[in-house]
């Protein structure tokens, strides 16, 4: 009986050092929920500041037309034409778009290793950022270009859907772009991560939201 008794003693200690992380975790995943269901906006009664101007895109067409200067053409192809795409809700107007813009072989490269090859990953990628981020847009924060290559800096703005509601996100990428014939051949981006990852969870808000 004593034997039986220490075994079933030592079993209790074993299955509570199982449990308690388990109990642990679950409270911090409470926690969070009830954090995120304070924090998250309701009924995204804040809109995105930032409104997409189609005149920029005439004008840029424009200079486009009328600029002898390959750095000026370029820098107008993005201001214009690749903006216009990143503020293109409609999946079919903006894959025609894309067709004129990037390269048959154009190339990407991410962070790290990350690469990812022809326009059809640019079709998929948008089409499938306009379902994940509601509200969503892009604005031209500064460029620069010089000959065949164009830096950028851009602010995405928009709602991403959550368990209580949607939140706010905005995150800064820097883009490097290289020009062949007037279309995007090969495109070097990094954005905020931590803004990223910690705005997609609802733990920070971004500046331009206001609760």
């Amino acid at each position: 009986m004593k034997v039986v008794g220490l075994f079933m003693k030592k079993r209790t200690i074993y299955i509570l050092g199982f449990l308690s992380p388990l109990a642990l975790l679950l409270f911090f995943f409470c926690v969070y929920i009830l954090y995120s269901k304070m924090t998250y906006p309701k009924n995204n009664k804040i809109k995105n500041p930032f409104t997409y101007d189609e005149s920029s895109y005439l004008l840029a067409i424009k200079k486009i037309e009328t600029s002898h200067s390959i750095t000026e053409k370029n820098a107008a192809l993005i201001s214009g034409l690749w903006i216009k795409i990143n503020n293109e809700p409609d999946d079919e107007k903006r894959n025609k778009l894309i067709d004129i813009l990037f390269n048959k072989d154009f190339v990407v490269h991410g962070h790290g290793n990350a690469k990812r090859v022809g326009v059809a990953n640019v079709k998929k990628f948008l089409s499938r950022l306009y379902k994940m981020v509601k509200d969503y847009s892009l604005e031209l924060e500064a460029i620069v270009s010089q000959d065949d290559i164009v830096a950028v800096r851009t602010k995405a703005r928009g709602y991403r859907p959550g368990i209580f509601g949607s939140t706010p996100i905005a995150i800064t990428t820097m883009l490097f772009f290289r020009f062949e014939n007037s279309q995007i051949i090969e495109e070097w981006e990094t954005m905020d991560l931590k803004a990223a990852v910690t705005q997609s969870l609802g733990l920070t808000n971004p500046q331009w939201y206001k609760k």
